[in-house]
């Protein structure tokens, strides 16, 4: 048990090293030069990717899948949940009550993961699409929400609850789920690039035209 907590915090270190340097190896293909005068400035596309971007109306897939798109909102809280009850079990061991509270959060999470994995399973061509990857990175998530919704209940399953971790952090340089570090650089550098050509936010027609 006592090295347990160990091995996370190596795992972890491991983990932000490749990502770091995945980073660094994208960044190493340098910027394609833009020839065309900016129409607008990078930053309000920047907001706007990070902003009301990120709402349904905004995107044509999320518009046509709310639910799912519910289900991923739920899905994620239930992720950062999950880490935030990690770190306090890591820095100052089990919490002195109320942790059970915690699975109003996480529990939601898990039915939402498990929802998003039967929807890969039976939707045709959701499985048609999918490789190994999408599934194993589900059930290492899921294993996660459930072992800290476990343990916040009993307070006994923290041996479960760091085995997951570790397993979660080794993965995600691997698989789908470096899009933790990847979704925010990609989506900076869409906005940049949008903001600059005016066409994030999308341009007022009404405005144009006046």
């Amino acid at each position: 048990m006592t090295l347990l907590p160990f091995a996370v915090l190596v795992s972890l270190l491991i983990c932000v090293a490749t990502l770091t340097a995945m980073v660094l190896r994208s960044r190493a293909f340098g910027k394609r030069a833009l020839h065309a005068a900016p129409v607008a400035t990078a930053t309000r596309g920047i907001v706007f990717a990070f902003g009301t971007g990120m709402l349904p109306w905004e995107k044509e897939s999320a518009r046509r899948h709310l639910f799912t798109y519910l289900a991923g909102i739920i899905y994620h809280v239930g992720v950062f949940t999950a880490a935030g009850y990690v770190s306090w079990r890591l820095v100052f061991g089990a919490p002195a009550g109320g942790s059970a509270l915690l699975t109003v959060f996480l529990l939601p999470g898990v039915a939402a993961g498990v929802f998003l994995l039967l929807k890969r399973l039976f939707v045709r061509n959701m499985r048609r699409l999918s490789v190994p990857d999408d599934y194993i990175s589900n059930l290492l998530v899921n294993y996660l929400l459930a072992a800290s919704a476990v343990d916040a209940v009993t307070g006994t399953f923290t041996p479960g609850l760091y085995l997951a971790v570790i397993l979660l952090l080794i993965y995600i340089p691997l698989g789908k789920i470096r899009h933790c570090v990847f979704f925010f650089y990609a989506r900076y550098l869409l906005g940049r690039f949008h903001g600059r050509r005016g066409t994030w936010p999308k341009p007022d027609l009404n405005e144009d035209a006046s």
